[in-house]
């Protein structure tokens, strides 16, 4: 029995904040909200109570789901044979429970209450006939015939041991049949949208929706596209806000595996959720409302995909210690657009897909390998600073932290996939990066990118797909005509003519190497700038440091080896197979209590101070377990090659010390928007 005050509902010892659409176990005291009553269901059981969920949410009005077992005694109270939906309410007047059975009832009684306007009943009378009358037909035709075919295909009178009624499946599957082409008939009249009112949904397209659903027509073995207004009407139902709400509740039930309470979920939103938006633009910001408002494990919605958020090392730990074994979520629950960039990429394909291709990309990105590229970089970066002095501010003794060393990284990767560039390869790349970048807005922004049908609406961000996926296979077939067979271009194209690989996962590999994590290395280098320039005390024992370093190199020792130095039941909860992760960095980098009482301050020898392998689950850099980033080697020597040519060449300062620090809110991954001082120091060994 769940019990509730007026702040708080107790389920099975646990309180939780009122909220609605709560779910809770048993049968809770009535605190003001509408209860509602329903079961663990699948695709069959929950015709009928998905329609109160669905008004109340449309309504907004407050109820809370009580999940019960209709074996129950106390149960008779509600309905005289146990079944579901029922509601209990209280009249406002008398105080008496106002009890409520069967599904056309309790979203009559619902509307009744709640739908002050007549929207979902009729605001004339013409419009309430209607209403009513197909409200009505759909109880005696359609919700009487579709459910018992159901009952009986599924398996009477058990579906363990069920009796073959041939005769009987198909008197009702015909009849079923006939009810549909009645629906079809009246969807197909001009105008009508709608069953009852053509404009817009009611009662009428509430009762029929769990028989129509586009879903329960496969389910059936039968074809939609048969009844096609019904189709079009199905969509145009199953687009609504509160009817996505209330299936991905359904569907995707997470519990605890004693208390059995349910994991605290933000709210589904259409179309995106929180996602893409929410996780990557405005992440710093929702990291500590979320996990303020749902705690250190919950739930988002990336689309209609749940997405568990981890804040706790523990938790990471207990994740991604097999991360090898995981199933990458398809597009990363992106959707189409992202599917159709990068959806093949390393980063994305799983199991053997991601063994086979990771053992052939990962070559030029092992950590031995990533030490023969020292010079290359060193050369790259002077080659960038000398080309800053003549096209920026630097020569100013400006630079801008992030977009003054954008193209850095991507040049220093480029070298390495293809070799040496030419002065054309460079032209060619330098003009698609832009392309590719507005492409990537595209995916962020979410809507109706994320949808596969997407691909036939004649959108600009369609045409420049297409024209930026020509423009990327036509330069990386050119790229390895031209190449030396040692580079890792052409030993990509050798396992695609060996059949290894297809043209497809090396494509949007080169393009994750290149363009998707152009950001997320720009975003550990600029802030590296930033942060130095602040800490000016830090920036002066990284110099001395360096300088030690290079005594150490002329008397014989190796300056390259200061440059190499380096080093699912969760919270409680089951977790099914197939749950995607995904992690806090903010929460974890920043508010874990492993960091210490200054762990937002920037204090570099605090990773001198604590062991590695603890830091492992409690620092996210490249990854957890055993599938981590293919490109952290290059990229961390990236970061110290800048940083010790920066450190040695120039003294790097603030501009305005009073002026609050700016990010840019249009990039996914956090990046300064910020200018700093950057003086060229008298003694650089700089050739400029």
């Amino acid at each position: 029995m769940a019990t509730a005050t007026n702040d708080t509902v107790i389920a099975n010892g646990k309180v939780a904040d009122l909220q609605n659409g709560q779910v809770v176990e048993g049968d809770p005291e009535f605190d003001g909200r509408v209860i509602i009553y329903v079961i663990k269901a699948d695709e069959t059981s929950y015709i009928n109570y998905i329609k109160p969920l669905i008004l109340a949410r449309e309504l907004n009005a407050p109820h809370v789901l009580a999940i019960i077992d209709t074996h129950s005694q106390w149960y008779y109270s509600i309905h005289p044979e146990r079944y579901v939906p029922a509601i209990r309410d209280r009249d406002p007047v008398t105080g008496e429970d106002a009890i409520v059975f069967e599904g056309t009832a309790c979203i009559q009684y619902l509307a009744e209450r709640f739908d002050k306007n007549g929207d979902w009943t009729g605001r004339t009378a013409a419009e309430k006939a209607a209403v009513m009358s197909w409200t009505e037909y759909q109880t005696a035709g359609i919700g009487a015939t579709a459910k018992y075919w159901l009952y009986f295909l599924r398996g009477y009178p058990t579906r363990a041991n069920p009796v073959q009624l041939p005769r009987t499946i198909e008197k009702f599957h015909s009849n079923t049949l006939k009810q549909w082409d009645v629906m079809e008939k009246q969807l197909s009249k001009p105008g009508q949208d709608y069953i009852a009112v053509g404009s817009r949904p009611t009662l009428a397209d509430l009762a029929y929706y769990p028989f129509a659903m586009p879903w329960m027509f496969k389910f059936l073995s039968v074809d939609i596209k048969d009844w096609p207004h019904i189709e079009k009407w199905a969509e145009r139902m199953s687009a609504r806000p509160a009817f996505k709400e209330v299936f991905l509740t359904l569907w995707h039930p997470v519990r605890h595996v004693h208390d059995k309470t349910s994991l605290p979920s933000a709210p589904y939103t259409f179309p995106n959720g929180q996602g893409d938006a929410g996780k990557f633009l405005h992440g710093k910001e929702n990291s500590l409302l979320w996990e303020t408002q749902y705690g250190a494990l919950y739930r988002i919605w990336s689309g209609t995909t749940p997405e568990v958020v981890l804040t706790k090392p523990e938790h990471i730990q207990d994740v991604f210690k097999d991360s090898d074994k995981h199933l990458k979520a398809k597009n990363n629950n992106s959707g189409y657009f992202l599917g159709e960039l990068l959806g093949k990429c390393v980063g994305l394909v799983s199991q053997n897909e991601w063994k086979q291709l990771r053992s052939v990309c990962e070559v030029p990105f092992v950590r031995s390998k990533s030490a023969t590229y020292i010079q290359q970089m060193e050369r790259r970066t002077e080659r960038h600073f000398r080309q800053l002095w003549e096209t920026s501010t630097l020569a100013e003794s400006v630079i801008d932290a992030a977009q003054d060393l954008k193209m850095l990284p991507f040049w220093i990767v480029a070298e390495i996939l293809y070799g040496g560039l030419t002065t054309d390869m460079e032209r060619q790349l330098a003009e698609l990066a832009p392309v590719r970048e507005k492409l990537f807005q595209y995916f962020l922004q979410g809507g109706v990118t994320r949808y596969e049908w997407s691909r036939y609406l004649p959108t600009t961000a369609n045409r420049r797909l297409t024209e930026f996926k020509t423009r990327w296979a036509t330069f990386n077939r050119q790229a390895r005509i031209r190449a030396h067979p040692n580079t890792p271009i052409a030993s990509y194209y050798g396992a695609i003519e060996e059949g290894t690989l297809d043209e497809e996962s090396i494509l949007h590999t080169l393009d994750e190497a290149l363009f998707a994590n152009l950001d997320v290395t720009l975003g550990g280098i600029s802030w590296n700038l930033v942060f130095l320039a602040a800490y000016p005390e830090a920036q002066a024992r990284l110099r001395a440091e360096i300088a030690e370093e290079r005594a150490k190199a002329r008397d014989g020792g190796i300056f390259e080896s200061y440059i190499l130095r380096s080093d699912t039941v969760v919270g409680g909860y089951y977790f099914p197979p197939g749950t995607n992760f995904i992690i806090d960095s903010y929460a974890l980098n920043q508010r874990n209590d492993y960091w210490g009482e200054d762990s937002e301050k920037y204090r570099p020898e605090r990773f001198l101070e604590r062991n590695a392998v603890k830091d492992r689950y409690n620092f996210w850099r490249f990854g957890f377990g055993p599938r981590q980033c293919m490109g952290k080697f290059v990229a961390d020597m990236m970061i110290r090659v800048l940083l010790v040519h920066l450190v040695e060449n120039y003294d790097l300062g603030m501009l305005d010390t009073d002026k609050e620090w700016e990010r840019d809110p249009e990039n996914w991954i956090n990046h300064p928007l910020m200018k700093l001082k950057c003086e060229l120091r008298k003694n650089s060994g700089s050739s400029l």
